[in-house]
């Protein structure tokens, strides 16, 4: 009974968050007749795929489809090979500016993006790279790399460098005691920070 109140606050904070979910997902599957009813019902007394249909079959849509898929991976991928790189030097070695590297990196993360779309515009006007997947590939790319190398570093600077170490007494090189012993442990990061890269791009 003394965790009554707690419960009951945790059962009406999950509804307000979920309430808006279930409303646009019930508006997506009704009528046009209902949606623009002036009383709204929580439950539709008739469901309806119209709506995903003639999205769908808009002109077009393949097209645009196929657009979000390439320029997504696109960033997602290149995202992930530099910052792997980027994350591996400051995570493993001692080099001249390796503090004021991370330092941008991290005001790179914090600065909003959009604060960058007119000298990005300029940039590719200039450039003749307007209305291209690979200029927006290039933007999304931009936007995730900051996070993506923050995150991997975190991840690398967890695993034990005795692990390369002993890899290397072993015959292996640098590279090599990287691809084979500290890679294989970074999957938990590589999905974290796809996924967000992806979930960002995809939104954008």
């Amino acid at each position: 009974m003394r965790r009554l109140p707690l419960h009951a606050g945790a059962a009406l904070t999950v509804l307000v968050c979920v309430f808006p979910v279930y409303w646009m997902a019930t508006t997506a599957l009704k009528p046009s007749r209902d949606i623009q009813s002036s009383e709204p019902r929580l439950i539709p007394h008739t469901w309806t795929l119209e709506h995903f249909r003639t999205a769908v079959e808009a002109e077009g849509f393949g097209q645009f489809w196929r657009n979000s898929l390439l320029v997504t991976a696109g960033a997602v991928l290149l995202s992930l090979v530099v910052a792997l790189g980027a994350a591996f030097a400051v995570a493993r070695m001692r080099w001249r500016g390796r503090r004021p590297f991370v330092l941008a990196v991290f005001i790179a993360q914090m600065a909003p993006w959009e604060s960058l779309i007119i000298p990005v515009y300029i940039i590719a006007r200039d450039t003749d790279m307007l209305d291209r997947l690979v200029t927006l590939t290039l933007v999304y790319f931009m936007v995730t790399l900051p996070f993506t190398v923050i995150v991997l570093r975190g991840f690398i600077a967890t695993i034990p460098p005795e692990l390369e170490e002993a890899a290397q007494v072993d015959g292996c090189t640098r590279l090599g005691a990287f691809r084979r012993v500290a890679f294989p442990l970074l999957a938990p990061g590589l999905m974290a920070t796809s996924l967000f890269g992806f979930i960002t791009a995809w939104n954008e």
